[in-house]
């Protein structure tokens, strides 16, 4: 008797056997249209070799081929999530997202359940797990676990290997732990600008070699974003259009920002963080004064940045935080005796800085206008201790507070 033809998307038997080392396991499978690939993959063990077979088998069918079950583990559910992660267009998901999910598998998912069945998977269980891991590791990382959980079974549901995602009868967690916020004041600023301009990285006998840290771009970038409260990003992936000079005040507007993947490495996106949170600005002087010089200055680059690598290319928001970081930990004591905690001196803080002197002068309404953000429950949780035009009241609200920039020659 005839052996019967695979319906579309069944897969065959997976052969596996260990070939120099490693493990190579082959299967065919019938596309939409009738058909029939043979597929191989390799691995470093038996299941991890049919699990890729299994991936090869959801790409031939675009995604809609699922062969699990409630038996099958949560390791084989993250494969094929994550496979079809990658088949969704590029204009539908970052590249940087998709590369932070496979992190968020390979950290938070497979150390702790990879082994466990997808139908053990149940409400109580995940729940006691995420209470665990907000004990003993942190309130962060248990939350990102829970969000990569929800995508997961959502998937699973969606394809039906099981009923109803588990995650809609899982408490939301709880931090109770307050939230560490910082607000610098003018005096403070003043001190920390001077401290940069004189800063020449390491000195003594514990420096061995290395650059002057690049000063003038940390500057630039701290008065900017004192200016406008963007994120580094952000302000890193202002272009030339971006700016506009008017008579009296500049205004910057906000269309793009630059990231890093590990496929592209650093690029300008042609949006903000969100694509919804694009928006234009009136600069208090301290920031026009610097917006002013760099357009002066600028050297034709292919994104027309206005702060850019001397190759031309887009600065990584990590070369930023380096700096932070290396200008804190040579300056921590005296920093520490003008009142500053020292760990929460970031790139973030600037903008949380601005957001709580806006607050103050204009309201949550207005700050929440300045960060992008289209919730002031955002900015109040987060922040205060089209192109929308913020109103100029909040440049002359950051004028105000911090004049001096202004009179110090900045």
């Amino acid at each position: 008797m005839p052996r019967p033809k695979k319906a579309p998307g069944e897969l065959g038997k997976i052969s596996t056997r260990e070939v120099g080392g490693a493990y190579r396991s082959r299967a065919r499978v019938r596309d939409g249209v009738g058909e029939l690939h043979l597929l191989e993959a390799w691995g470093t063990s038996f299941e991890e070799a049919e699990d890729a077979v299994r991936v090869k088998a959801n790409q031939v069918w675009a995604g809609m081929f699922v062969p699990l079950t409630k038996v099958s583990t949560t390791e084989q559910l993250a494969a094929l999530w994550l496979a079809d992660i990658d088949l969704r267009p590029e204009d539908s998901l970052e590249q940087s997202s998709r590369e932070a999910y496979h992190n968020r598998v390979k950290n938070n998912i497979l150390p702790y359940i990879g082994a466990v069945p997808i139908g053990s998977l149940s409400a109580g269980f995940i729940h006691n797990l995420l209470q665990r891991l907000a004990r003993e590791r942190s309130y962060s990382f248990a939350s990102v676990t829970r969000k990569t959980l929800s995508g997961m079974l959502t998937f699973a549901a969606l394809n039906g290997v099981i009923d109803t995602s588990p995650m809609n009868d899982v408490p939301k967690l709880k931090n109770n732990a307050p939230r560490k916020k910082i607000q610098l004041d003018e005096d403070q600023l003043l001190l920390i600008i001077a401290l940069i301009r004189d800063w020449e990285g390491k000195q003594g006998p514990g420096r061995f070699g290395g650059s002057k840290p690049n000063v003038r771009v940390m500057e630039d970038f701290l008065l900017i974003t004192l200016g406008t409260s963007l994120r580094p990003g952000e302000v890193l992936g202002l272009s030339l259009d971006d700016v506009h000079l008017l008579s009296e005040s500049a205004k910057v507007s906000v269309t793009g920002n630059v990231n890093r993947t590990k496929k592209h490495k650093n690029i300008r996106k042609d949006h903000p963080k969100g694509r919804g949170q694009q928006r234009t600005m009136t600069v208090p002087k301290y920031a026009d004064t610097v917006l002013r010089r760099l357009v002066a200055s600028y050297k034709p680059n292919p994104d027309q940045l206005l702060i850019a690598t001397k190759k031309g290319t887009p600065m990584s928001v990590n070369y930023i935080d380096r700096l932070f970081r290396e200008f804190r930990n040579q300056h921590r004591d005296l920093l520490t005796r003008i009142g500053i905690e020292v760990d929460l001196l970031t790139p973030y803080s600037l903008r949380k800085t601005v957001a709580s002197v806006v607050n103050e002068g204009g309201g949550a309404e207005l700050a929440a206008k300045v960060l992008g953000h289209t919730d002031s429950r955002i900015t109040k949780k987060h922040y205060i201790h089209e192109l929308k035009e913020v109103d100029p009241e909040a440049a002359q609200i950051l004028d105000r507070a911090f004049s001096r920039l202004t009179d110090a020659g900045i």
